[in-house]
């Protein structure tokens, strides 16, 4: 990625105040901004103000973006435009003119840029700002990359046993029989809501005994109360 500086002239310095609120910045003359590019905003008779990353490439403004807030868009000839997210505006060490243009390559400053490709000035033009520090949180936290096969199943697996319950409904329906379709514990005959509740917990289908069941539709009836109403079965 390269990095870049573009001077902003001293007529106009709100213009850095705009692009950081808008996110965007334009430009008379194209130039080879990149998505991913560093850029610093070299503020007329200040110095360094602020430390940028383009969030698009520098393309020609279409009539579908929103018109920026420049003081002289109509005279400016702003022809193109790149998105931007501030990194930093807090400059930690003050840089002078000639001290930047001992790193990049001599282009004059009335261009309105300069880029700079060594991966050591680079660096050193960064150290100049606090980089910020953000931990990631709970929405943009992403997970570690794992090394993975194309088809490799990595989901966690659990064994459980599941108890099948054979013979249920024909436990009902001969409870039904014994019952004449009531419940017995408050005689309802909505047969939509009775169920066939064993007294003695369910074993397997030997325990699906007419002696052994109750119909009613309390189905979470502790098992205390059942057995307090087997005198009721009828069978």
């Amino acid at each position: 990625m390269a990095t870049w500086i573009i001077v902003v002239g001293d007529a106009y310095p709100e213009h850095l105040g705009f692009a950081a609120e808008d996110g965007l910045w334009d430009t008379r003359l194209n130039v080879e901004i990149r998505t991913g590019d560093d850029v610093f905003f070299w503020l007329a008779k200040t110095g360094l103000a602020m430390w940028a990353i383009a969030k698009s490439s520098a393309d020609p403004i279409n009539s579908t973006r929103k018109r920026a807030r420049w003081r002289d868009n109509a005279t400016g000839g702003y022809q193109y435009r790149f998105d931007l997210a501030v990194v930093s505006s807090t400059v930690l060490r003050p840089a002078k003119w000639g001290d930047l243009q001992g790193i990049a390559r001599p282009i004059p400053a009335s261009n309105g840029r300069i880029e700079i490709k060594d991966p050591k000035q680079q660096a050193f033009i960064r150290s100049l700002f606090e980089a910020p520090v953000t931990a990631p949180t709970k929405d943009t936290a992403f997970p570690t990359e794992i090394d993975y096969q194309p088809g490799q199943d990595m989901r966690k697996l659990a064994r459980q046993l599941i108890t099948i319950r054979r013979g249920q409904g024909a436990f009902r329906d001969a409870l039904i029989d014994a019952y004449d379709g009531k419940c017995a514990v408050t005689g309802s005959e909505v047969l939509a809501v009775l169920e066939a509740a064993h007294i003695d917990r369910d074993f397997g289908e030997h325990t699906n005994r007419t002696t052994n069941g109750l119909l009613c539709g309390l189905m979470f009836m502790p098992c205390s109360i059942l057995v307090g109403l087997q005198s009721v079965r009828r069978a």
